[in-house]
């Protein structure tokens, strides 16, 4: 790949920058992803599910089929407590998912937020933040799970997977190193998990 290529797969879009009338447009297109991109964020929120899954596949088809050597983008997609596309299912934010103090219930929001990515094309979910919620001021309290300074959490295969495109999990062997703390100088848990 040229260095033009390369920086290419470091840029991203909006699903909007694509659309002209509410459609995609080929032509803005060609003239966006002329090297090719890394990925494209937000995709058609305001949009009914199927036209924001028409769109995801308008979108990917056109970065494989049309760019020379590039892989497919990354599509992203707001998740944190519910998938931002007309339609979804909406769940309350973490901090309050986090005071029903059951494990199981989580894994169950967070399956059927996995299905509703997938379904629409996403191939990654912003979602909760594991940081503790510690200071009000930044703004962001209400995406973790919540201020406590003791966090207990189990790991299991279903956590280490993601879904493949029949929606079942995938898992991916290996070892995962996982790391906490207030910030990447502040590690203060690292252990490495083998799956």
């Amino acid at each position: 790949m040229t260095i033009e290529e390369k920086v290419a797969q470091l840029r991203g879009y909006r699903s909007a920058d694509f659309l002209v009338d509410g459609q995609v447009s080929a032509a803005m297109m060609q003239q966006l992803l002329g090297q090719g991109l890394g990925f494209v964020a937000s995709l058609a929120g305001d949009k009914p599910p199927a036209e924001t899954a028409a769109i995801v596949n308008q979108v990917q088809r056109y970065q494989v089929e049309n760019t020379a050597r590039y892989p497919p983008a990354i599509l992203n997609q707001e998740a944190l407590h519910g998938v931002t596309s007309r339609g979804s299912t909406m769940f309350p934010q973490a901090i309050a998912l986090a005071s029903s103090f059951d494990p199981a219930f989580l894994g169950r929001v967070a399956t059927a937020l996995g299905r509703e990515v997938r379904a629409l094309g996403h191939t990654l979910a912003l979602s909760a933040v594991l940081d503790l919620g510690r200071d009000p001021r930044c703004g962001r309290t209400e995406e973790t799970y919540g201020e406590g300074r003791k966090v207990e959490f189990t790991l299991t295969r279903k956590e280490l997977s993601y879904l493949g495109w029949n929606l079942t999990p995938v898992f991916e062997p290996g070892a995962f190193e996982l790391m906490l703390g207030a910030s990447s100088a502040d590690i203060r848990l690292r252990t490495v998990v083998t799956v």
